[in-house]
C-alpha cells in the first residue's frame, strides 16, 4: 500500500526531505513574523494608554484653568485681584500695611520701626547676628523676658 502512495504524484513532491526542510523553513519564518507583530501590538496598546491618560490629564488641567478663568474674570475675582494687587479698597474701608523691620532711612519718619515701638529690641541689636534671632524666638514664645 505505501508502495501505491509512493507512485502517487503528490507524495513523492511533499514526501521529499527538501520539501519538508522548507516547509518546516517557512513555518518558523512566518512564527517569528507573528511573534515580532504581536509583540509590537504590545507596545503601541501600552502607548496608546499612557498617550490616553496625558489626554484624561491634560482636560482636567484645561478644566481647572478654565473654572481659574471664569473665577478671575467674575466680579468676585476681579475685586480679589485688584485689592491684593493695586490695594484697592471700598468706600469707607481702611487699609492697613504691614511694612517689613528693615526699611530705608528715609522711610523711619513715616512709620515707626520696631525698635521705636519696644525697648527689648534695643538689647537685641546689641548682640551679634546669630544671637539675635534664637533671642526674638524666645521673647516671642515668652521664655525670656
Amino acid at each position: 500500500m505505501f508502495q501505491d502512495l509512493k507512485k502517487n504524484w503528490f507524495w513523492r513532491i511533499f514526501g521529499s526531505n527538501a520539501v519538508l526542510f522548507l516547509v518546516l523553513l517557512a513555518l518558523i519564518l512566518v512564527g517569528w513574523r507573528l511573534t515580532r507583530l504581536a509583540i509590537r501590538k504590545q507596545s503601541l496598546n501600552q502607548e496608546l494608554a499612557n498617550l490616553q491618560q496625558q489626554i484624561t490629564v491634560s482636560e482636567k488641567d484645561k478644566q481647572d484653568i478654565n473654572n481659574e478663568l471664569s473665577y478671575r474674570n467674575s466680579p468676585e475675582g476681579l475685586e480679589k485681584e485688584a485689592r491684593q494687587r493695586l490695594n484697592v479698597k471700598r468706600q469707607g474701608e481702611s487699609v492697613v500695611a504691614i511694612l517689613p523691620e528693615n526699611q530705608d532711612q528715609g522711610n523711619q519718619g513715616i512709620v515707626p520701626s520696631m525698635q521705636d515701638v519696644s525697648g527689648v529690641e534695643q538689647a537685641s541689636q546689641q548682640a551679634s547676628w546669630w544671637q539675635a534671632n534664637p533671642q526674638k524666638w524666645l521673647k516671642y514664645f515668652r521664655l525670656q523676658d
